[in-house]
């Protein structure tokens, strides 16, 4: 009887001593891996995940770049203040492609008044336009906050002969304008070219071409290129106009 009562004692005591066990286990053991985990990964950078990083938000993009000068929003556009230049979301845009058609319309016309672009891209009869506007914004790389929005606009006239890619910022201030599809613009003489400075082809950088995304045709031979510049109003930096002449194209650049 008695090396029963010690044998079932003995069972309560170790069962006690499992319970006891198994509790400080349940408490310590994590406690001790999760400072040998930590202990592990001090003095290491791991590099997040691009799935875990959507940098700054469209409102601190807007905000940051409302500081921006119309040059400077102009270097962004030309890569001269180095930029990444992707597709543009309406919330990003302060204006409609309907009022970016208005804008360009408005700025081509007056181009043309002033003799220095071959049409005025106004829809009337036997001279309709088509067109299509898409924004784009050029974000800086340095500190990925600021940014510059633009307006691509395409027109084309009803039978396919003419195209034209104009590009504005959003204040309405032209940058770009390129006509193709005529037999020959060299016919076309600006009012300005008698003041402005004549340049040969080889003295302008392909920059000035390529940082529109512009393609022109192959065609560069008879290239004749105008150049002149301009302090805009309350304002100490110069811009540099060039108007780019050939037997298949017209185009007129704005850069900083």
């Amino acid at each position: 009887m008695m090396k029963k009562n010690f044998s079932n004692n003995l069972i309560n005591i170790l069962v006690i001593a499992l319970c006891i066990i198994s509790a400080c286990a349940s408490v310590y053991v994590p406690k001790l891996l999760l400072n040998n985990r930590m202990n592990q990964n001090i003095d290491k950078v791991n590099v997040v995940p691009t799935e875990y990083y959507s940098g700054p938000s469209v409102a601190v993009v807007k905000s940051a770049s409302r500081q921006l000068s119309a040059y400077q929003r102009l270097q962004l556009i030309t890569n001269s203040w180095e930029s990444n230049v992707s597709p543009a979301s309406t919330d990003e845009c302060t204006i409609s492609d309907y009022e970016a058609y208005i804008l360009s319309s408005e700025s081509i016309l007056a181009l043309y008044n002033a003799g220095l672009y071959p049409e005025k891209l106004s829809s009337e009869y036997q001279n309709w336009y088509t067109w299509k506007a898409t924004p784009y914004k050029a974000l800086d790389t340095t500190f990925g906050i600021y940014a510059a929005v633009y307006w691509e606009i395409t027109y084309t006239r009803y039978d396919n002969t003419e195209s034209h890619k104009v590009i504005i910022d959003e204040n309405g201030e032209l940058l770009c304008a390129i006509a193709t599809g005529k037999e020959d613009y060299t016919t076309y003489l600006p009012a300005i070219k008698n003041t402005a400075k004549q340049i040969p082809s080889s003295a302008i950088s392909d920059d000035v071409i390529n940082n529109y995304h512009i393609t022109l045709p192959s065609e560069v031979d008879d290239i004749e290129i105008i150049t002149y510049s301009e302090t805009k109003e309350n304002s100490n930096n110069s811009y540099n106009h060039y108007i780019i002449q050939g037997d298949e194209y017209y185009g007129i650049f704005t850069t900083p």
